[in-house]
């Protein structure tokens, strides 16, 4: 980023119009020091994993989209929303906010609801959103249909209790094969941030703390912070996770 754009960058700071920003403003005015890719797209991913594209549309001269892959994480296929800032190319690779919405929530929330287009438009800047939690007739969810428990439930932890430890590795796909599919199909750096609201903010918390040169920044709205004290994750989702206080239990706290 030049000196005229991170002037423009601190100007938008004063702009109280942009209350969303904050998280956005933090990857693109801290320096990026990754070298630029020579080509694009890079080499394809062994195995390459395909992409259909189910939506398109135009906003404030980029690209809000979505997308459905077959996951080899979660065993089944994912959905995923990507905004494309207008300076995104070939031969400028964008950094990303990956953000995290909280429970019952999908990738629509927050990419169709903040307003938040706008300004990673002005500062250059995509933003991945994936569900929050595997999908589909195959996957185990709660019989009683409970909200904080099982499909849209995903805390972003890896279950390690059958039979939910086949698919809920939400954990691992946030972390690792989610970003190796964005970086392969699009034109975006490997700088990254998180984010998240609620549960979504728990797990940014939690996968920044535990990867903390993976990621240029942190911020959660209203987050989740340690899950084990939380009234009524504990009682639903122990048995999922891990069994009932063991002493893995407690690596699922945001610190």
């Amino acid at each position: 980023m030049g000196l005229d754009g991170i002037n423009e960058a601190f100007d938008l700071m004063h702009e109280e119009e942009y209350p969303l920003s904050d998280p956005l403003r933090q990857i693109a005015l801290r320096p990026q020091t990754t070298p630029p890719r020579a080509a694009f797209p890079p080499p394809a991913m062994e195995p390459d994993m395909s992409l259909e594209n189910i939506s398109s549309n135009r906003s404030f001269g980029g690209w809000h989209k979505q997308y459905t892959h077959t996951s080899r994480t979660v065993h089944c296929n994912m959905r995923f929303a990507i905004f494309l800032p207008p300076q995104a190319s070939e031969s400028n690779r964008v950094p990303v906010l990956y953000w995290l919405s909280g429970l019952t929530c999908t990738d629509e929330n927050f990419m169709q609801k903040a307003g938040a287009h706008r300004v990673a438009a002005e500062l250059g800047i995509a933003i991945v959103a994936p569900d929050t939690s595997p999908r589909g007739d195959s996957i185990p969810d709660d019989p009683d249909g409970a909200y904080d428990f099982g499909l849209g439930a995903g805390f972003y932890l890896n279950a390690t209790e059958a039979p939910w430890n086949r698919y809920y590795q939400m954990y691992d796909y946030v972390v690792k094969e989610l970003p190796a599919v964005v970086e392969a199909h699009f034109p975006v750096s490997d700088v990254k941030a998180i984010s998240g609201h609620s549960m979504g903010g728990h797990g940014a918390l939690s996968i920044a703390l535990k990867n903390s040169d993976d990621y240029r920044s942190v911020s959660a709205f209203s987050p989740i912070v340690n899950l084990p004290r939380c009234p009524g994750v504990r009682k639903r989702s122990a048995t999922i996770w891990v069994r009932t206080n063991p002493p893995g239990w407690n690596t699922t706290a945001a610190r």
